[in-house]
């Protein structure tokens, strides 16, 4: 049994059901949408209610429980809904622009199409929510879940996803140039022919992610893990990988022109086809890594791990490998003109005296037959 009165907010007309326990509930009226612009209903309960094309601007919705309510299109602009539950709930097309989502329950969600630029999202429960080709342009996304979320071709232009639980969730052709992903988990992300230029990915981890001829040119990926990824046919252009670990990672046909991989790690990497001109190797990982066929012109490896390599093809014109360690590495057919070897161990390395009569300099390096130039 409950006592009913209704009452008005701001043209909003709400009806306040009280319980005998003294627990209050507050729906809105079907029919016409509600224009419930500044609205105060802070815990309103709203289960399932149907609140499509209604007008919420800047309503205070702090806490609100709206489970499976239908808000497609609604305008909710500035509206204040932390900690506010939207499980299940229909936001297709509704505009978020600069809402308070901050702790929001917001699982399985459909934001399809929705405008969220601006929105604090922070903290908030995405799992396995429908954001295909919403804007969260500038959004604050920092340690929100979205496992198994879909962003396909989603606008996340400057999005701070900071801290963030991506994993298995689906980025294709999504826009997250410079997007801060620090420390993100994106373990199995699918985010094919995505944008992520300039986007700071420092410690991100990114393990057996698919990221299958994105763009990440200029982007900061200091330390972050892509162990088993795919990055084939990727533009990698400038970007800066300095200390990440790329083991075993498909790496065929990417671009790496000028690229930072310094004290990376690359086991078992394969690289054929790569562009890497002018990239920085300084202290690189190579050992085992499938280079054939690569563009290594002008590289600065000096001191590059390169043990049982295979560098079958490779052009390594005028690069700098000194100190380098290339024992039991296959160079066959590799061109090394004009290429610095100074103190260079080729060990057991597959080359012929031809193509070592190329380099620049043998100066104290280790031949294949055992013996010091």
């Amino acid at each position: 049994m409950a006592m009913c009165r209704s009452i008005r907010i701001l043209g909003c007309s709400v009806v306040v059901l009280t319980t005998l326990t003294g627990c209050v509930r507050t729906e809105l009226p079907s029919g016409c949408p509600p224009r419930c612009a500044n609205a105060d209903l802070p815990g309103a309960y709203l289960f399932e209610t149907n609140l499509s094309d209604a007008n919420l601007f800047r309503a205070n919705l702090t806490g609100a429980f709206l489970l499976g309510a239908n808000l497609g299109a609604s305008n909710l602009r500035g509206a204040n809904l932390s900690e506010a539950t939207l499980r299940d709930a229909d936001l297709d097309g509704a505009d978020l622009r600069d809402a308070d989502l901050s702790g929001a329950n917001l699982r399985a969600a459909d934001l399809e199409g929705a405008n969220l630029s601006g929105a604090d999202l922070s903290g908030s429960d995405l799992r396995g929510a429908d954001l295909g080709a919403a804007d969260l342009s500038g959004a604050d996304l920092t340690g929100a879940q979205l496992q198994e979320a879909t962003l396909s071709s989603a606008i996340l232009q400057d999005v701070r996803l900071c801290g963030a639980d991506l994993r298995d969730a689906n980025l294709e052709g999504a826009d997250l140039s410079g997007a801060d992903l620090s420390r993100a988990d994106m373990r199995g992300v699918q985010a094919l022919r995505a944008i992520l230029d300039h986007a700071v990915l420092t410690a991100a981890d990114l393990t057996e992610a698919s990221l299958f001829a994105s763009s990440l040119q200029s982007a900061r990926l200091v330390q972050a893990n892509l162990c088993g990824a795919d990055l084939s046919g990727s533009n990698l252009h400038r970007a800066d990988l300095r200390f990440a670990d790329l083991s075993d990672a498909n790496l065929t046909g990417v671009y790496l022109r000028d690229a930072t991989l310094s004290s990376a790690i690359l086991r078992d990497t394969r690289l054929g086809g790569a562009d890497l001109r002018g990239a920085h190797l300084v202290g690189a990982d190579f050992s085992g890594a499938d280079l054939t066929g690569t563009d290594m012109c002008g590289v600065r490896a000096s001191g590059a791990e390169l043990t049982a390599a295979i560098l079958r093809r490779a052009d390594l014109g005028d690069a700098d490998l000194f100190r380098a360690v290339l024992s039991d590495a296959d160079l066959s057919g590799a061109s090394l003109q004009g290429a610095v070897l100074a103190d260079a161990n080729l060990e057991r390395a597959t080359v012929s005296a031809e193509q070592l009569a190329e380099a620049a300099t043998l100066l104290g390096a280790t031949l294949p037959d055992g013996t010091q130039q």
